[in-house]
């Protein structure tokens, strides 16, 4: 090595190790204003020179600028994972969470729910929100622990109460299925879901709206049910489209109308939702369309069986299936399965032609 760059690499290491925190968080100012002004490289390079320097606020943010491949830089989960280990031996907690999340799915390292469990809890412990609610969860199934579901509604409790969405729904959940020693409680899954529901979660809005409709933990009120639908299929969710098909279709806080049930259960079909598609076979079967409708109907059933192989051991799907196929003729079978197959090809663009 040439004694000039031998030197220089010296000097750095010795910079890396004597430089003041108040220099670094300088620097660390620096290289989050370049990446707001657009410049990803240069705060990249920053950060980078930060973390060997040993800045775990720097480590923690290359780590999430792998994770996340913030600002376009390509994803890679082993790059991740170095960085945030190193943020999460030294205790910070949001890098432990973090290490959590890539065990747990597996990202960057082989799927591990003991080694989730363990850094999920020592960032819960430090009260880390997103950590609290995954050790609910994890305790809730038995993952990298023995099940226990007390310990599972602590762990959701502490993060619900902190205004964690994921935490609310799982208590929602729990409470409404009920799970060990936790009694069905629908109106604690009210609470909980609503809660959740109130900060636009989707899946809680629709679990409200299900919940006023059947009148479970509160009083029966379809106008309800109908506005929480509604919040949730404003934002394309199928399963809420649906579920205001299904209102149309039994006249629940509205007038009954087939037509208005079709136009719901259609949105939903066409996103590739298989129990929807199933009712827009259903609603054909029961005369909409007339006789051309019978041929919609297999159309649709065709559709959910090639996104739900499952459904060909289904009985209700069975039954109908072999219902509309007995009242078509064989010519009529096969336009109907290569309509299926030009819908499909066509993201659902080319369904009525």
């Amino acid at each position: 090595m040439k004694p000039a760059l031998f030197i220089g690499k010296l000097i750095f290491a010795a910079w890396l190790l004597y430089c003041p925190a108040w220099l670094l968080a300088a620097d660390f100012q620096s290289a989050t204003e370049k990446y707001k002004a657009g410049d990803v490289a240069g705060a990249l390079q920053e950060f980078t020179v930060l973390a060997e320097a040993g800045s775990v606020e720097a480590q923690r943010v290359l780590g999430n600028f792998y994770v996340r491949s913030l600002g376009g830089v390509p994803r890679d989960y082993s790059a991740a994972l170095k960085w945030f280990q190193l943020a999460a031996d030294k205790g910070d907690a949001p890098s432990q969470a973090s290490l959590g999340f890539l065990y747990r799915n597996g990202f960057g390292v082989p799927r591990d729910y003991l080694q989730a469990f363990k850094w999920y809890r020592l960032a819960a412990l430090q009260g880390e929100v997103s950590a609290q609610s995954q050790l609910g969860r994890l305790y809730r199934y038995g993952l990298g622990t023995e099940a226990d579901v007390s310990e599972a509604v602590r762990w959701y409790r502490l993060a619900a109460e902190q205004g964690d969405i994921s935490a609310q729904r799982g208590l929602g959940n729990l409470y409404q299925k009920g799970q060990g020693e936790v009694m069905r409680n629908y109106s604690q899954a009210m609470h909980w879901y609503r809660m959740a529901a109130e900060q636009n979660d989707v899946a809680s809005q629709i679990e409200v709206g299900r919940l006023y409709r059947e009148g479970l933990g509160v009083m029966r009120d379809y106008d309800e049910a109908l506005k929480w639908f509604h919040l949730a299929a404003a934002r394309g969710d199928p399963d809420a489209q649906r579920e205001i098909g299904q209102m149309y279709l039994e006249g629940f806080g509205v007038e009954r109308s087939d037509t208005e049930a079709m136009y719901w259960y259609r949105l939903a079909a066409e996103q590739g939702f298989a129990p929807a598609q199933i009712n827009v076979a259903d609603l054909y079967w029961q005369d909409y369309g007339g006789q051309e409708g019978r041929e919609k109907a297999l159309l649709w059933l065709l559709l959910a069986a090639s996104i739900d192989a499952s459904l060909e051991e289904n009985d209700d799907w069975l039954a109908l299936y072999s219902k509309v196929r007995a009242v078509l003729s064989e010519e009529q079978i096969k336009l109907a399965e290569q309509a299926a197959k030009r819908c499909e090809q066509s993201g659902y663009h080319e369904c009525d032609g």
